[in-house]
């Protein structure tokens, strides 16, 4: 079962999102929330049920907020850019 936002809901309209995507600040907060959500699935290991699924609840929204924002593509366009 999904946390984040309902099916086909953005967090916020495409006009902002293609604002914020084209803003590097943007894209370096995007990687700090890629980097905790790893740092929380690191911690998924030997961990009582209860604390497993508040970790997985807090990993859903930010895969949510990730996808949303297109990350993937948008960290690839910048990472293209600094080279």
């Amino acid at each position: 079962m999904r946390v984040g936002a309902p099916l086909g809901h953005t967090f916020m309209s495409p006009k902002s999102l293609e604002i914020l995507q084209n803003n590097e600040y943007f894209v370096e907060f995007l990687t700090s929330l890629h980097n905790v959500r790893e740092g929380w699935i690191a911690q998924l290991h030997d961990r009582p049920t209860e604390t497993l699924q508040q970790l997985a609840g807090r990993i859903c929204v930010i895969d949510d907020i990730l996808e949303q924002a297109n990350y993937k593509a948008v960290k690839e366009r910048w990472d293209a850019l600094k080279r």
